[in-house]
């Protein structure tokens, strides 16, 4: 799973969540959330998207921030810490 930078063109984060549902962001808070912010709007024309914000202490990167979509996953789903997880092992500081 990737780890999705500010930088990046937003739709391949809209992808993932549309796929996954879920998408991990780069960055502290601020940058992360401002991200996350063009991203659901970007999510505005998919009804059954309903993305939420959050956050997962990781053992790589320290913590990461991410989106998920509530409709595919409950915030305390061990599926989804094992995804961020993932995305942690799987991406180079």
């Amino acid at each position: 799973m990737k780890i999705f930078k500010q930088q990046e063109n937003i739709f391949n984060a809209v992808n993932s969540m549309i796929n996954h549902g879920v998408a991990v962001l780069e960055g502290t808070k601020t940058s992360a959330t401002q991200y996350a912010d063009r991203i659901i709007m970007a999510l505005k024309p998919y009804e059954t998207v309903e993305p939420i914000i959050a956050y997962q202490n990781v053992p790589n990167h320290g913590y990461l921030y991410y989106l998920y979509d509530a409709n595919k996953f409950d915030v305390s789903s061990t599926q989804l810490k094992m995804l961020i997880l993932l995305a942690d092992a799987s991406n180079k500081i």
